[in-house]
């Protein structure tokens, strides 16, 4: 199954890619947090929004792939740190 992965970090930006599957768009919103780390004048809020990201990460793994195999969107947002998963056809 082919996806879009939409992200917005705060502080950061957005951004979007096309991706395998549910573990392939993981892994591209851990490689966007890695890269915010520059971002930022300090840790704190790095670390704040890698474990803002780190939530979602869980969520993305545990709750995406039912509605997305069903032809469904689905989407998250906590503290900081937005998704979006698309399916493609």
């Amino acid at each position: 199954m082919s996806l879009w992965i939409y992200w917005s970090l705060d502080g950061v930006g957005q951004a979007g890619e096309e991706a395998a599957d549910v573990p392939a768009a993981v892994r591209a919103l851990d490689i966007s947090v890695e890269r915010g780390r520059r971002a930022f004048d300090s840790d704190a809020p790095w670390k704040a929004l890698k474990a803002s990201a780190d939530l979602i990460r869980t969520r993305m793994l545990r709750e995406a792939p039912e509605p997305l195999s069903h032809g469904e969107e689905w989407s998250a947002r906590t503290e900081g740190v937005e998704v979006r998963l698309i399916p493609r056809t």
